[in-house]
C-alpha cells in the first residue's frame, strides 16, 4: 500500500486504519515512514499505534470542522 498524503489526516487515518487491523491480528510489523523517520510497530507497541491512528483521526475531524467528544458517564448515587 502507497503512503499517504503526509499533511492530509483524513489521508493518514484511511492509511492507518488496515495497518493497525493487521498489527492486532498478528499478522506482522507495519512500518510507518515520515521524511528521514521510520517506526516500525508490532504487537508490541500497538498502543502506540492505535494513539497515532486516533490522533489522526482526532485532527481529520477538525480539518473538517467537527468534534470528537470524549464520553462520559454519570452515575447516580
Amino acid at each position: 500500500m502507497a503512503d499517504p498524503d503526509w499533511t492530509d489526516p483524513c489521508a493518514v487515518a484511511a492509511w492507518l486504519k488496515p495497518q493497525l487491523y493487521k498489527v492486532a491480528a498478528g499478522s506482522g510489523v507495519v512500518s510507518v515512514r515520515h521524511g528521514d523517520n521510520q517506526t516500525s510497530f508490532s504487537q508490541a507497541n500497538y498502543d502506540a499505534l492505535t494513539t497515532l491512528y486516533l490522533e489522526a483521526v482526532s485532527d481529520c475531524a477538525k480539518k473538517n470542522g467537527s468534534k470528537i467528544g470524549r464520553r462520559r458517564a454519570f452515575t447516580a448515587r
